[in-house]
């Protein structure tokens, strides 16, 4: 069993919602634990993972290039609907400030320096929006909707954990982490930009030799061709 370490990095403005309103004060609340510290859950961040997976087999598909690794997919985050019957071999925590960090917040909020709201407020902006009369070039009555983002430039880290298998995983999971660059809500809309990397237990980044392994076993599988992800 190998402990790895997801690296997130927010570029723009994120919202990892929580659903929730924040005493009327915005229409959408981060999410965050009760120290005040923002995260993305661990089975959210495993599924952006799962359709960023998806769509590169869709894309190989395309080109008729998709060999055995279906099967790899399922092995990873299982078959879907498929209940505790094919859950797959891999683990994601949610993802949270670095350890450090977290850990000084923590003890600051327990000795009574600082309060969970105060923490919030220093890694949260909120966004307001509104709808548009196309007609009259006016705001929409009661369109007015505010949201609570995570500030750009915030460090998140997720602990995954990948069983000793065939090499094949850690290629398909470092593609899928390549190719992962919007999360939250709004990511269809430009929200949400963030890079993305897996270390191993010293830290080294292994993202991007996975990565190569996993063009190459594509190439030798299929001699001569163009791949294109």
């Amino acid at each position: 069993m190998a402990v790895y370490t997801l690296h997130i990095y927010t570029i723009s403005d994120a919202i990892f919602g929580s659903g929730s309103g924040m005493n009327s004060q915005v229409d959408i609340e981060i999410q965050r634990d009760e120290y005040g510290c923002p995260f993305l859950g661990g089975k959210a961040l495993k599924g952006l993972l799962a359709e960023e997976c998806a769509n590169i087999l869709y894309s190989l598909s395309l080109q008729g290039k998709l060999g055995t690794w279906p099967l790899i997919h399922e092995q990873l985050f299982g078959i879907p609907g498929a209940g505790l019957v094919a859950l797959g071999v891999l683990r994601v925590g949610n993802a949270t400030l670095p350890r450090l960090l977290s850990e000084a917040v923590i003890n600051e909020v327990r000795m009574g320096r600082v309060s969970p709201e105060e923490v919030l407020r220093s890694l949260t902006g909120v966004r307001h929006q509104t709808s548009m009369n196309f007609l009259t070039g006016a705001a929409k009555d009661k369109s007015l909707r505010g949201k609570q983002v995570l500030v750009r430039s915030l460090p998140l880290q997720a602990e995954l954990i990948v069983p000793d298998q065939p090499p094949e995983l850690l290629q398909l999971l470092s593609a899928a982490i390549r190719a992962f660059r919007r999360a939250g809500l709004g990511r269809n809309r430009g929200s949400g930009e963030l890079r993305a990397y897996l270390a191993d237990g010293g830290g080294t980044n292994i993202s991007d030799t996975h990565n190569l392994n996993f063009i190459a076993r594509i190439r030798s599988e299929h001699v001569g061709a163009e791949i294109c992800i």
